[in-house]
């Protein structure tokens, strides 16, 4: 196993690996995705955290076995992600709050929100 790569249990059921830039924690995490073996992945911005329940463990660290001896594809970092979002509501009750804070009409924030991908560094 890579050193860099090995999890350190910091719950009973979470593993954290450590990554040198939030562009190999996202890496890390969509191949730990792809295990389909975890609860759930969440990629920080230097870290990577691997909730799991407790009947695959054992799968769960041959797999993490296999991940660190494969390079980490950073290409998956440049799949474009579309994400449904709504403004207001019930999904957003603080968005007038938030506009006028801003000095914003709710149109021209959203505008603004929507305006271009963003590029994760």
């Amino acid at each position: 196993m890579r050193p860099d790569l090995i999890p350190q249990r910091i719950a009973d059921d979470v593993f954290e690996f450590s990554a040198s830039s939030s562009e190999e924690a996202q890496a890390l995490a969509a191949q730990l995705r792809e295990l389909g073996l975890a609860e759930d992945v969440v990629a920080g911005l230097k870290s990577v955290c691997v909730r799991f329940a407790p009947d695959k463990l054992p799968k769960l660290e041959l797999a993490f076995n296999d991940v660190s001896k494969r390079p980490l594809d950073l290409a998956l970092l440049d799949q474009e992600v579309e994400l449904e979002i709504q403004y207001g509501g019930a999904a957003g009750p603080d968005l007038a709050a938030i506009c006028r804070a801003m000095g914003l009409t709710e149109t021209a924030f959203i505008d603004l929100h929507t305006a271009k991908p963003i590029v994760w560094t």
